[in-house]
């Protein structure tokens, strides 16, 4: 028989019956010594609401989607290891119901000990419930504004809203009198994050590689800038007649101009990098772009994620300077 609740009391042979139970969403365990080492990630895949000792839910949490987890092994227990604890934070699904148990709690240390390893691995708690097994008194602050102060804000999810690519094609023609050197053998991508309206701030990169893309993500903000920008070879963007810095072009707000200084930004940050200026690379053999425009909820905040992407290379030009340049394909933001 398949069950969706199942309460089991002083149960020693538990494995099995959970195993046999692929359609169980809650269960409740009460004096069951039996240890659950053995339990298969297959094992009671559907499980959301849990009643159990740490030892046991410890080993049923991680990678189920539990949602509602009461727990009968107290805080100041002689067995309570803060280490089994830790893994209720790997839960499939945030965990935002949460019953435990303090133990005679006479050190106002113990308590606070007790919330911050709640709110480390539990973050996305809306209600906490904790049996007070000693005197309460004087607590009642640490219970009620740790908690607060540690479990960070439940935040709207930022939605997408649209989104444009052009896959990367040739940068240059062979009639076009561009001579090409050399070639490096991978592609290289960097992301970069905008949000409006900000302040200017310094870019924040983080850098990772693999055997045959290099994923670059960087965190930016919007700043107040000139739209007739395009790009060059150099890492800061240029005008036929003036050159700008880098602050210049970032956009302040996503009309179809501001996407598209975004993508001329990002191409030359990715061109003029000093991985590739190491490398000698002054151009892209072929290139493209992806833009995400996203939403934060139902709120008025737009974030814009450009991802640029290209096979770096090194050309010779005719006038001797490389001349200024283009992403591909950019009137397809017309009408963002």
């Amino acid at each position: 028989m398949s069950l969706k609740r199942l309460s089991l009391w002083n149960c020693n042979d538990l494995l099995p019956v959970l195993q046999d139970q692929p359609e169980l969403e809650e269960l409740r365990l009460k004096w069951c010594s039996a240890t659950l080492e053995n339990l298969e990630k297959t094992d009671v895949p559907k499980l959301r609401h849990l009643c159990a000792e740490l030892h046991q839910a410890a080993c049923l949490v991680p990678g189920r989607p539990i949602e509602h987890l009461s727990l009968d092994t107290g805080f100041g227990a002689l067995h309570f290891d803060e280490q089994l604890f830790d893994k209720l934070s790997l839960s499939a699904k945030p965990i935002t119901e949460f019953s435990g148990i303090l133990i005679c709690p006479w050190e106002d240390e113990m308590t606070r000990s007790a919330i911050r390893a709640i709110a480390r691995n539990l973050p996305s708690v809306e209600r906490l419930t904790l049996d007070i097994g000693g005197s309460i008194s004087g607590l009642v602050a640490p219970l009620g504004t740790e908690m607060f102060e540690l479990s960070p804000r439940r935040e709207p999810p930022w939605d997408v809203v649209d989104h444009k690519e052009v896959a990367p094609i040739p940068s240059y023609l062979p009639d076009s009198g561009v001579t090409i050197v050399s070639i490096l053998p991978n592609d290289i991508s960097r992301t970069f994050t905008f949000h409006c309206p900000s302040k200017v701030q310094s870019p924040r990169k983080t850098h990772s590689r693999s055997s045959s893309v290099s994923s670059i993500s960087s965190l930016l903000t919007l700043s107040r800038s000139s739209s007739n920008a395009s790009s060059g070879g150099e890492s800061t963007a240029s005008h036929p007649t003036s050159r700008k810095s880098k602050e210049d072009i970032r956009p302040t707000e996503f009309s179809p101009q501001s996407v598209r200084d975004a993508i001329v930004f990002a191409r030359n940050e990715l061109l003029g990098s000093v991985e590739l200026r190491k490398q000698g690379a002054n151009v892209f053999f072929f290139e493209g772009w992806s833009v995400t425009k996203f939403r934060k909820g139902s709120s008025d905040q737009y974030r814009l994620q450009v991802c640029y992407t290209g096979r770096p290379a090194k050309a010779i030009f005719p006038s001797g300077d490389v001349p200024p340049t283009f992403p591909p394909f950019l009137d397809v933001t017309e009408g963002w």
